[in-house]
């Protein structure tokens, strides 16, 4: 899971700004903002995760309109049934 902070360097207690300082090897402004970031190499990005879920949503509702199409079954039964399952569960 990506992580970010970011801090206005004038409200860094001296210690942390001194370690900052020392990682980055350039002295912090006190007008300054920093910005640290962690992520996990070769893991998709907050954008590919979100693109990835989209073409999700795409084919499951591309399978859905095919199953209701073949079988039959109309918008308002297929929200009756959403409501349904919603309604036992414990969320």
């Amino acid at each position: 899971m990506d992580t970010i902070a970011t801090r206005n360097v004038n409200q860094i207690p001296a210690e942390e700004k001194r370690t900052l300082e020392s990682l980055l090897g350039s002295a912090l402004e006190q007008e300054q903002h920093v910005l640290i970031l962690t992520y996990t190499p070769g893991q998709m990005s907050g954008d590919e995760i979100r693109q990835a879920a989209r073409a999700r949503i795409a084919e499951t509702i591309a399978v859905n309109q095919k199953f209701a199409t073949v079988d039959g079954i109309c918008a308002a039964e297929a929200d009756a049934a959403i409501e349904e399952a919603l309604s036992k569960t414990p969320w």
